[in-house]
């Protein structure tokens, strides 16, 4: 799937959420291999949805407004964090098969989103706090 098509799934859970998008780049390489990133700005952070066909993921990443915006799977500034290790949510949900339906991957991200932004928001807005 291509970064306008999950942008264009994603935006409203991530407008509802307060992020506007600002940037896609659609020619990175991550490892190698293709990879892009859809880049949001939100009040008091950034937030990056990102895909790498060498890792075959899908990944929300966090980061502070001055990040640049840099595939977070490199991460060269170490700005970006990943949503997923930030929060403290335990969740059950089964990642989708392999060769899933755009639809089910995007519920299955949208799910995701839901469940650990709060507290990933949280924990970036203490460790930026603290730094």
């Amino acid at each position: 799937m291509s970064v306008q098509e999950y942008v264009g799934l994603l935006n409203p859970t991530l407008s509802e959420a307060g992020y506007t998008l600002i940037e896609t780049d659609e020619n990175t390489l991550y490892r190698g291999s293709g990879a892009w990133a859809a880049y949001y700005r939100g009040a008091d952070c950034k937030l990056q949805l990102c895909w790498a066909s060498r890792d075959g993921g899908t990944y929300f990443m966090l980061a502070a407004l001055d990040a640049p915006n840099e595939l977070g799977l490199v991460n060269s500034s170490k700005k970006w964090r990943m949503m997923l290790l930030l929060s403290e949510v335990d969740d059950i949900i089964s990642a989708p098969s392999v060769g899933a339906d755009y639809v089910t991957v995007s519920a299955w991200l949208k799910q995701l989103f839901n469940m650990h932004y709060a507290s990933a928001h949280a924990a970036l807005m203490n460790q930026l706090n603290a730094e």
